[in-house]
């Protein structure tokens, strides 16, 4: 009887060793018509994109990039049925109306951190338009949503790309019905096309835009190939922002994780937060003092004994703005870490009050310093790049000190709108224009005894016309003869150019700016003359110069 038991026991132990359990197929996701046209403008545009990389030699084609990416994406999230946030549309609008400034300014720097912008906006652009905020409207949570849409959603599906699956799902035999049918009729078209072609060619002007369009070039297939080829992992970025955004991911930062990381890190005693504050808090105060008439010389314009203009606008400028930064973020750390309480709540705003104040006394200084150097010596780049970013500081401390008192203000909102908004307006404002239109008001109008020339030149297309203006007003004033130069390509002149430019109270010599006047404006007809048109590098500054030199009679 056991015999029969263990027997039957051995047949289903190998019965059961000669089943087979298969695996089923791992189900390919299925896509929409939405998805399949999204797939299809992440590869298109991604495409697009490289060619007009870098931006700063394309501009007029990078703003239509951008234009392009909102007008589609905004029509199409409105027909696929989302309703789009005013966060998100602001959003919009405030790309579009900065993605302006690749064509009115010719700065590259402007050119990149605008670019980047634009593309770090659309990327959140997608993520809010279909609804993914941690929390809606503009809270301090802003800035965890731009790194979730640019540095998380756009790479969570690169380990499976569905871009390609996207491209060709839905209604495969409808797409091949169309892609024969397409075939027939680029077939069909080949020989009218071909007779049309032939009785036009009468024509030159026809035959030549032709042979413009048609040429072909080695290097420009290359280029066009290049593009095709990093257009396809940029393509899957962009479909898995979509698709994740659609998908409505877990975001990696939430609300409530972050209450509670708040309460975890708010362990230091209120005693500790006011012993660590104090002494700065007097240092401050002996700083000030000891200095008092030192910074005052700012306000009042009047220089400080023992000191040149270019000494007092430097000494110190640099600390200023390092210490305005290092009291910002002492006020952030004390915020975060001091221990919530009603006694804690009533000190923290005292101490931010002071250090907002300390701070906006400091700027204030630095800034009447740097006006002061200004009105000496004139404008340059660093010079309002530093006083934007004064600007900048001084009105998020404002904002900061204000958010104390009124909790409703989100302040991570307030100082990034502060940011974007300031940003918009030196984009936009064709800073370096302004740069060279003082700098020669400023000279012709006697204020100024001296005018770098090759300062002015760094600035490229935009000092153009006030450099043709300068030329004409020397030339009237003193009887030189630079714009003929110019027109004759002579850079000749009787100055040691060998030796570099000379000082003489410490100013340039006069010949020595009018040979770099001279050379400038030489170099600036030889590249109008030989540059193509080239209809994606236009800017109006490359315009407004062609148009100077054309009206001097420079170029022809």
């Amino acid at each position: 009887m056991d015999n029969n038991v263990n027997e039957n026991k051995e047949n289903i132990e190998v019965k059961e060793e000669k089943v087979e359990v298969k695996e089923q197929p791992r189900k390919l996701r299925e896509f929409t018509n939405f998805d399949s046209v999204f797939a299809w403008f992440a590869y298109i545009a991604s495409y697009l994109f490289c060619l007009v990389f870098p931006v700063s030699q394309a501009p007029l084609g990078g703003m239509l990039f951008i234009i392009m990416m909102f007008l589609f994406t905004f029509i199409f999230l409105k027909a696929k049925g989302n309703k789009i946030p005013a966060t998100s549309v602001l959003t919009g609008v405030s790309a579009v109306v900065l993605s302006s400034s690749l064509i009115i300014s010719s700065n590259s720097f402007i050119h990149f951190f605008a670019y980047v912008y634009c593309l770090c906006a659309y990327c959140y652009f997608v993520y809010t338009a279909q609804g993914n905020t941690i929390r809606k409207g503009i809270s301090n949570y802003l800035l965890a949503d731009w790194t979730e849409s640019v540095f998380v959603l756009p790479f969570v599906s690169l380990k499976k790309p569905q871009m390609h699956h996207a491209m060709f799902s839905g209604k495969r035999k409808g797409t091949l019905s169309v892609i024969k049918k397409l075939a027939l009729g680029l077939g069909i078209t080949i020989v009218p096309t071909s007779i049309a072609v032939a009785l036009l060619s009468y024509d030159k002007s026809f035959t030549d835009l032709a042979g413009k369009i048609f040429t072909f070039d080695g290097n420009e297939l290359f280029t066009q190939l290049l593009s095709l080829g990093f257009a396809i992992p940029l393509g899957f970025c962009m479909f898995g922002l979509y698709l994740s955004s659609n998908d409505k991911v877990n975001p990696r930062i939430n609300e409530e994780k972050t209450l509670k990381l708040a309460e975890k890190v708010s362990i230091a005693p209120l005693v500790t937060i006011v012993a660590a504050v104090v002494p700065l808090f007097a240092v401050y105060v002996l700083f000030f003092v000891s200095q008092w008439q030192y910074y005052v010389s700012g306000f009042t314009g009047k220089l400080p004994e023992g000191f040149s203009y270019a000494e007092y606008a430097r000494e110190g400028f640099f600390q200023l703005c390092t210490v305005s930064v290092i009291n910002l973020v002492i006020i952030v750390l004390l915020i975060l870490f001091t221990k919530k309480s009603k006694g804690a709540t009533v000190t923290l705003r005292i101490i931010t009050v002071l250090f907002s104040v300390s701070t906006l006394v400091l700027i204030s200084t630095a800034i009447a310093k740097l006006v002061m150097y200004i009105d000496i010596y004139g404008l340059t780049q660093k010079r309002v790049y530093a006083a934007w970013f004064m600007v900048v500081l001084a009105l998020i401390f404002i904002a900061v000190a204000i958010s104390r008192f009124v909790p409703k203000i989100s302040v991570v909102a307030v100082s990034a709108s502060i940011f974007v908004v300031l940003f918009t307006c030196l984009a936009l404002c064709n800073a370096d224009r302004i740069i060279a239109k003082y700098n020669v008001d400023m000279y012709i109008s006697g204020k100024h005894k001296v005018i770098d020339i090759d300062a002015l030149a760094s600035l490229g297309d935009a000092s153009t016309p006030d450099l043709v203006r300068l030329a004409k007003y020397i030339d009237e004033k003193e009887g030189t003869d630079i714009l003929e130069r110019v027109k004759k390509e002579d850079t000749s002149y009787d100055c040691d150019v060998n030796d570099g430019f000379f000082y003489y109270d410490e100013y340039y010599s006069d010949k020595y700016m009018h040979y770099c006047l001279l050379e400038w404006l030489v170099s600036c007809k030889i590249v109008a003359e030989d540059s193509e048109n080239d209809l994606f590098a236009f800017t109006i500054n490359s315009m407004n110069a062609e148009r100077s030199l054309r009206e001097a009679g420079i170029i022809k």
